[in-house]
């Protein structure tokens, strides 16, 4: 009986032991008193600040950078310490911490101040990131300081437009990245109904909607897109409930996964024709939504509609008819379709140069293209070439530069599309 006594000691010391190992370290009594709480602790920190760092001289620009500063200075970072209470008490804080603490001083001076999410500002901050949106005569500015390490640490106080931008580039392209509607942060009821995006920001394209933008609006119906964005980042829209109307410009790239998921509000939408891909979930759980695109190359990562009841607008023999009926989805062709007669042997010379026509079924039994038949044919996005066929001339398409050629595998049309790099789509 003594033994188990002893050996239950043991463990008890123990498992003691280790909880007294993971406890934040016991802190100097810098601002508490005995007797006294957390929050009072606190409140006497703050009190200190405010009679030893700041005078009546300071302009509210200068307290915003103090409090950034001061938190820099005198605290470490410190993980799930995420209230000014806990970082004052432990010596160190986390990004919450931080902002709690920055928003606590200018409280004290009168500065209107909100936390913001900063999580969308770069890839390398973490998901929950938050730091201080200010409001200082009637300018905008960012106060920073959870930044990781041990005191004293980085902080900064920037200044920002109404719709914040990063730098940054999208492939050859120098522009920015916008980040965030700052003035609906600052204020929900400042968000518009309709969202006229800028062309530029700081004298820099805007390239990129970036990711998270605008997601869980639930204001905004409309949205105006720059002719400059060349990507839509994931869920740059997501649950925008109320969102009915967006332009896509054309010179647009890339619809990101889950950009538009859960736009219920969205019945119809343009995909214009520089469109590459269009990513997984980018259309998901919209409802009822119709999809029209305009080109017939723009490729699908994964399933771009999940759980929404979608009609697809595409030409014959597109990527988007492809995928729609591959996936059982309910597909309408587009496109005016120049169907030539039956008994036709040719195609003569310059038959069809400029032709305005979006498709061409050439029918079985013609055996010759001839040399610039279907030349300069600008909208042209598509034409059926039968396996009779087995004379093309080598300039036929020239200047047709969005065509995909629908014709059976090893037939001449098949070897011709792969000796020019033109898509191919195999028919029977």
């Amino acid at each position: 009986m003594k033994r188990i006594r002893r050996i239950l000691a043991l463990l008890l010391t123990a498992v003691l032991c280790l909880a007294a190992a993971g406890a934040p370290a016991d802190p100097a009594p810098r601002y508490l008193a005995a007797g006294t709480s957390m929050a009072q602790e606190l409140n006497n920190a703050l009190n200190n600040y405010v009679s030893t760092e700041f005078s009546d001289a300071m302009t509210q620009l200068e307290i915003l950078q103090t409090a950034a500063m001061i938190c820099a200075r005198d605290f470490d970072y410190r993980e799930n310490c995420s209230t000014a209470e806990r970082m004052v008490h432990y010596g160190g804080g986390d990004c919450w911490a931080s902002t709690d603490f920055i928003l606590l001083l200018c409280r004290r001076f009168g500065i209107r101040a909100v936390a913001r999410p900063g999580y969308k500002d770069s890839a390398g901050s973490g998901t929950l990131h938050r730091n201080v949106l200010a409001e200082i005569d009637g300018r905008l500015y960012i106060a920073e300081a959870g930044y990781g390490g041990t005191k004293p640490r980085r902080w900064n106080v920037n200044a920002v437009d109404d719709y914040s931008a990063k730098y940054d580039r999208y492939d050859a392209a120098v522009g920015v990245r916008l980040v965030q509607y700052e003035r609906g942060v600052m204020d929900p009821s400042a968000i518009p109904e309709t969202a006229v995006l800028p062309e530029t920001v700081g004298g820099l394209p805007v390239l990129i909607v970036g990711y998270a933008f605008q997601e869980d609006n639930t204001v905004t119906k409309r949205v105006v897109l720059p002719g400059t964005v060349r990507c839509v980042s994931a869920l740059a829209f997501k649950n925008n409930t109320r969102l009915r109307e967006i332009n896509l410009p054309e010179g647009l790239d890339v619809i990101g996964e889950q950009a538009f998921s859960g736009c219920g509000a969205l019945d119809s939408i343009t995909v214009p024709s520089t469109v590459t891909t269009v990513y997984d979930s980018a259309f998901a759980f919209c409802g009822r939504l119709t999809v029209c695109f305009l080109s017939g190359n723009t490729g699908f990562e994964g399933n771009p509609f999940r759980g929404t009841t979608v009609t697809i607008l595409a030409p014959r023999h597109s990527a988007a008819a492809i995928y729609a009926k591959a996936n059982g989805l309910t597909w309408q062709e587009t496109g005016s379709v120049m169907t030539l007669p039956k008994g036709l042997t040719a195609v003569d010379e310059r038959a069809f140069e400029g032709s305005a026509a979006e498709g061409v079924v050439i029918p079985a039994g013609t055996t010759v293209i001839g040399s610039r038949a279907f030349a300069d044919c600008s909208r042209l996005r598509w034409i059926e070439i039968p396996a009779t066929v087995t004379e093309i001339a080598a300039d036929a398409f020239s200047g047709s530069p969005d065509i995909r050629i629908a014709a059976p595998s090893g037939s001449r049309a098949a070897a011709f599309a792969a000796g020019k790099s033109i898509p191919l789509v195999e028919i029977r």
